[in-house]
């Protein structure tokens, strides 16, 4: 079978010696791994990973507090990811296999499913066997206070129903179309493979969409597990039950009004051990570490296997509106996908713009071969790798009859905290359209092609693990921007932010044949939300929020590889902890600070959360007058103000903790923290939204924000470096 092609890339990448002392707040690793699993995995399996006895892991919770285990069969294979992330760094494979239900292949095809997985965890750290031993007793208080009636995860239902935002007034209009978004309770992923994926499209999530302006959704998919081929023998084996599940859900959407788009980023390289038996395929190296290698497209075997997959694909779902196409970062695909010189002998003989264009035509000529009328997108996401900005070249190898995808805020220039930084991102601070853009959108003109533009409307990862970002202002100039900019249709979001929120109720208000005001739009919004009762309190705090996100301190490291995304559950570290910064895992480090720097960064996102309290407290009388609504939405604006806080302390704590005569500063950082964290967990607990994502599912969990009390308590109470003189 294929996949054993992926076993042994993981023993390979076995490098940094975990270190065996458990973190302060557990008296050993056997309790540590105890906790850190209690809300995933059966105790009986906990047991078998530490070899003991079931009781024994009852005492240890018994131990530490932990009361009623309750995890949730149901959801098993949302939570695999977040079984790996809580043990990659101290549990050695044998023991995390046992805890993941999964073999060593199994984890690392699932990690080779989204290059977030890997980049966030990185190579397995090397640890030893983990065995529950006497301990030292740890004179810690274990008692942690929450919400009163926590609720489970993963169950939106309630939260929905209670946030649907009705069908607009007036008729959807083609002003913009198609209009795309990506359902918020879906997994990103090998999705179609997922015996789990019907329950991933409620009807209730697809209305939602609808009603709130879309008319198309997408998902991810892999070519050649949707096809069979003789190019790559044994796959495809399920293809025909993954072509059920899509059909199926292309049918299901239809009913809501809304068409299914379907991500590819081919064509996806293959484990090196494949070009042993097929070196003619051979294309360039994947990332360090990966075990991949591109399938070469300047050869015709690969051209003929792209052209037909995406052929057959089409014809066994002639009903799918478009296929969305990357081309560049992300996976390793085509021998430029990563890279603007390659090793491959045949490509490096062309133009990364070339073979670009090359797989665009390749798809779209097999696609159109079986429905002439669907949709092509091609995305300029990352095409900064392969080219400068504006990528005159790759833009004009495109086939002139498919659709080009803009990032509308990318290539942006800003300044912020008086140093210049650039938006490579998609952006909420920033509105669009970036000069890069404007190039994109007009070259296509030129050429004939129709265009569209990729933005968020419900968050960005400037702050992605809440269900949205209250600054409905800057989302009406945003789609004022895009009203203006000539642009045909939008993806209107990632794997984040389709829950429906006002930033939506606005930008429904540009969807439609007229463009309004920014303040017309606003005030709908506001009145369709809250009521009459609730207009001026929302318009005040809207402009408080907006207006404090557009100073945000924005750098690609800031975004992906920093505590911003967990907030008060990122955890703290008084000593190194002699880890390297990955994709949304920073640890202690603060390189990505840069280029304003650590006190900087502190101190605007002190800034950032003094003018978020003052838009909480704006919006206190909506939130008393206006219903359940309102009190649900002023939850997220509390846990975002707790966010910016926590964020300010984690870096000035991780900052000036080698320092000598700061012991004062640093015990009140941490007293900070641990109210903050106090504060945060009954939010956490009461909202299931808060700290989902679909591509990372749960990031963090209550149990999370626990551990960051345990760790607040237990520093405090005993480490040497907060007592007077130490240092």
């Amino acid at each position: 079978m294929r996949r054993r092609e992926f076993v042994g890339l993981l023993p390979a990448t076995l490098l940094a010696q975990t270190p065996v002392r458990p973190l302060p707040q557990f008296a050993s690793l056997a309790h540590q791994l105890v906790w850190r699993n209690w809300d995933l995995v059966p105790a009986q399996r906990i047991a078998k990973a530490l070899s003991c006895p079931l009781a024994t892991v009852g005492e240890l919770a018994t131990e530490m507090k932990l009361g009623r285990q309750e995890t949730d069969a149901r959801y098993a294979r949302r939570q695999r990811f977040q079984i790996l992330r809580r043990n990659w760094t101290f549990a050695p494979m044998e023991q995390l296999t046992v805890l993941a239900n999964m073999s060593e292949a199994e984890i690392t095809a699932l990690l080779a499913e989204d290059a977030f997985y890997n980049g966030h965890l990185g190579p397995k750290p090397a640890a030893r066997r983990i065995n529950v031993e006497a301990a030292k007793h740890l004179d810690l208080d274990y008692e942690i206070r929450g919400a009163a009636t926590p609720i489970a995860r993963f169950d939106f239902s309630r939260s929905l129903q209670r946030d649907m935002p009705g069908r607009p007034a007036h008729p959807a209009s083609p002003a913009f179309d198609p209009r795309i978004g990506f359902p918020y309770s879906a997994v990103y992923g090998d999705v179609l493979g997922d015996p789990d994926f019907q329950g991933y499209y409620p009807d209730a999530v697809l209305e939602s969409m609808k009603q709130q302006g879309l008319n198309g959704i997408w998902l991810h998919g892999l070519l050649r597990e949707l096809t069979v081929h003789a190019m790559l023998p044994g796959y495809g084996e399920q293809a025909g039950i993954r072509l059920q599940r899509l059909n199926g859900l292309i049918e299901r959407s239809a009913a809501h009004g809304l068409g299914v788009y379907l991500y590819l980023n081919e064509p996806r390289a293959m484990p090196t051990s494949f070009f042993d038996a097929h070196p003619e395929l051979r294309g360039d190296l994947g990332r360090p570490g990966d075990g991949l290698t591109s399938l070469c497209t300047s050869t015709e075997p690969v051209r003929r296997w792209l052209r037909e997959a995406v052929q057959q694909l089409m014809g066994k779902a002639p009903g799918l509106a478009g296929l969305i196409l990357i081309t560049a970062s992300e996976n390793t695909t085509n021998c430029y996908s990563l890279r603007r010189k390659t090793a491959c002998p045949r490509c490096a003989r062309r133009s990364p713009a070339s073979v670009i264009g090359e797989v665009v035509d390749e798809i779209q000529k097999g696609a159109r071969s079986a429905a002439p009328k669907v949709r092509i997108l091609a995305w300029d996401w990352s095409w900064g790798v392969v080219e400068d900005d504006p990528q005159s070249a790759t833009i004009a190898s495109l086939p002139k009859d498919v659709t080009l995808q803009v990032d509308f805020e990318r290539g942006t220039p800003a300044v912020r905290m008086g140093r210049r930084t650039l938006i490579d991102e998609y952006s909420l601070s920033i509105p669009g359209p970036s000069p890069r853009a404007e190039r994109h959108i007009a070259q296509a003109k030129q050429r004939g092609m129709s265009a569209m533009a990729k933005v968020q409307i419900g968050n960005s990862w400037e702050l992605g693990l809440l269900p949205f970002i209250p600054v409905p202002d800057l989302i009406a100039a945003k789609c004022a921007a895009l009203r203006r900019s000539g642009v045909q249709g939008a993806m209107l979001s990632w794997t984040l932010g389709t829950w429906p929120s006002a930033n939506w109720l606005v930008a429904r208000e540009f969807f439609g044949e007229n463009v309004p005001s920014v303040q017309d739009a606003l005030t709908r919004a506001a009145l369709q939300r809250y009521g009459q009762a609730g207009v001026d309190g929302a318009h005040k705090a809207w402009s408080i929020f907006s207006r404090a996100f557009a100073e945000y301190p924005y750098s690609n490291g800031l975004v992906y590889s920093s505590v911003v995304q967990q907030g008060p559950a990122h955890p703290l570290w008084l000593e190194p902890s002699g880890q390297r910064p990955k994709i949304l895992n920073s640890f202690d480090d603060l390189g990505w600070t840069q280029p304003y720097g650590p006190e900087a960064v502190s101190q605007a996102f002190r800034g950032m959360a003094s003018a978020w309290s003052e838009g909480v407290r704006a919006f206190e009388s909506v939130a008393r007058s206006c219903g359940a609504r309102a009190q649900a939405d002023q939850r997220i604006h509390r846990a975002g103000h707790l966010y910016f806080e926590s964020i300010a302390n984690q870096v000035e704590i991780h900052s000036i903790r080698a320092k000598p005569g700061v012991q004062a500063r640093l015990r009140a950082l941490i007293e900070d923290e641990l109210r903050i964290a106090e504060q945060f967990l009954p939010i956490c607990e009461a909202d299931p939204r808060v700290g989902f994502e679909a591509s990372l599912q749960y990031f963090y969990l209550p149990q999370d924000v626990r551990e960051k009390i345990l760790w607040c308590r237990a520093v405090l109470k005993s480490s040497p470096l907060l007592k007077a003189g130490s240092r």
